[in-house]
């Protein structure tokens, strides 16, 4: 069963803020606190949105079990 498409938006919000931050942390250009911070905000933000998703989908799955007996 595939995943539904906003879990699978979000996985990917979250990889790419993972990235992002990652590419920040490996680069040899002086670290820029705000912009540090911001991309910390936004892998944070983007994981928290994947979770309540995943944990929707997954009570939605329930729901229809047991609407189905």
């Amino acid at each position: 069963m595939p995943l539904p498409t906003d879990v699978v938006e979000a996985r990917e919000r979250m990889e790419r803020a993972d990235a992002a931050l990652r590419a920040d942390i490996e680069s040899d250009q002086p670290t820029d606190r705000g912009r540090r911070v911001r991309l910390i905000d936004e892998l944070q933000i983007a994981r928290d949105e994947y979770v309540e998703n995943v944990f929707t989908a997954q009570f939605l799955l329930v729901v229809a079990k047991w609407q189905r007996g």
